[in-house]
């Protein structure tokens, strides 16, 4: 009993260093949580999580200019999900594209994922430096490192060109094969090269970064799942003329959050 009060006193010690905004507190305080007890460790990397979420969304919601700059990116990335959604999972047919259209369409898919990348570079550093965010030196961070931002854009825009125009031919297998693993990149390189570029650097092992991979995938399902609820709903109040309005805004709204 000592040793269970003895820890709730910790996640206690935590959750009002959050609640207050002391983030080297919170910090401390899940850092030893975790050390305490083996079994605590999950339990640490979810608060922590959460923590940082709520951190993460109270900086874009807080900060309007950062909220226009993760637009594009955020549902960009969404529109994607969906058409691997729709046709590997529901089942609607494709629209086979064939000539010089195939290649217009592959390059407006990478242009728009390099301004993505170049968005989320711009993002990672007007919120590098301590203080309020700074967007003027982040726009001028990201201007500073154009060949890798926009080299890493053309490399995955032109891979998920690909897998939405032409492997589209190949059939619905080979479609949801090519365009998860590329969504997996895509998702990964968000977050990856912006923080390269900043100087965030991986210092844990091998078997930190695979468990801290598992019950993170956990927890953002378990984030995800009330804003995706969210649009469903408003998805089949949109079927009502009484309720379309709000509808409407509850699609718009648990889509956002989601993206």
């Amino acid at each position: 009993m000592s040793r269970a009060t003895h820890s709730l006193g910790r996640i206690r010690a935590f959750v009002d260093a959050v609640r207050e905004g002391d983030e080297s507190t919170a910090e401390e305080a899940i850092l030893r949580l975790s050390q305490s007890r083996r079994w605590l460790a999950p339990l640490a990397l979810a608060a922590s999580a959460f923590a940082t979420l709520f951190d993460g969304v109270k900086l874009v919601f807080t900060n309007w200019r950062l909220t226009i700059i993760q637009v594009l990116p955020a549902m960009w990335i969404w529109l994607a999900l969906f058409d691997l959604k729709v046709h590997a999972l529901h089942g609607k047919s494709f629209h086979v594209l064939r000539g010089p259209i195939v290649i217009v369409l592959v390059i407006g898919v990478a242009l728009v994922t390099m301004a993505c990348f170049f968005l989320n570079a711009a993002f990672a550093f007007a919120i590098a430096t301590p203080g309020p965010p700074r967007v003027r030196s982040g726009f001028a961070g990201a201007r500073g490192h154009l060949p890798v931002v926009l080299g890493s854009g053309a490399v995955v825009g032109v891979l998920l060109g690909v897998c939405t125009v032409v492997v589209t031919r190949w059939g619905k297998p080979w479609f949801g094969l090519s365009l998860s693993i590329v969504l997996a990149v895509m998702m990964i390189s968000y977050v990856a090269v912006p923080s390269r570029l900043i100087g965030m650097k991986a210092l844990h092992s091998r078997r930190d970064r695979l468990t801290a991979t598992a019950v993170s995938g956990a927890i953002g399902t378990a984030v995800c799942t009330p804003p995706y609820m969210l649009g469903r709903v408003g998805i089949l109040m949109l079927g009502s003329k009484a309720l379309l309005v709000p509808g409407i805004v509850l699609v718009v709204l648990g889509f956002t959050l989601q993206a």
